[in-house]
């Protein structure tokens, strides 16, 4: 759950900041966005650095099934 504070640093501070800061704060350690290694540096470094959005997109249920008839064919 967010808190009143978690709400106003989200608004104030850079996104990459924030989320390094959320990260330590649930995992322990800061994230090396840089050259990832564990499974959450690779989201986090994916959610900073990279802009596309085939990522976007296949996130939604109802897209990835459109984009999956749209390749491979209807098949229901």
């Amino acid at each position: 759950m967010y808190t009143l504070f978690a709400q106003i640093l989200s608004k104030i501070l850079p996104l990459e900041l924030y989320v390094k800061i959320r990260h330590f704060k649930k995992v322990g350690r800061w994230p090396n966005v840089n050259d990832p290694k564990s499974f959450n540096e690779k989201i986090i470094h994916r959610l900073l650095k990279t802009n596309d959005q085939r990522f976007t997109d296949l996130s939604d249920k109802i897209k990835v099934r459109e984009y999956v008839a749209d390749k491979v064919g209807n098949i229901f």
